[in-house]
């Protein structure tokens, strides 16, 4: 699976709404406007993410965390490849 396909799955897991549904587009929500990312399922996103890119998120990167296309900047920034 390519890293952008992995990411965007791991989104779609993470941000499961109460029915067990993933958003129609992980990749358009934000931290605090997106139903379901709370503070829980920041972590878990945080962790998934450290897990299937084999990284380590340090605590900036952590708080930074509050879109797709952050998630995207900090992988790069770590040396994954990832999004366009």
């Amino acid at each position: 699976m390519d890293p952008d396909t992995r990411l965007r799955q791991v989104f779609a897991e993470c941000l499961l709404d109460e029915n067990g549904n993933a958003p129609p587009d992980p990749t358009a929500g934000r931290r605090g406007e997106t139903s379901g990312w709370d503070s829980v399922t920041h972590l878990q996103l945080v962790a998934r993410i450290e897990e299937c890119f084999s990284v380590e998120l340090d605590i900036d990167d952590i708080v930074e965390l509050e879109s797709y296309a952050d998630a995207v900047s900090i992988l790069r920034k770590l040396g994954a490849e990832v999004g366009a």
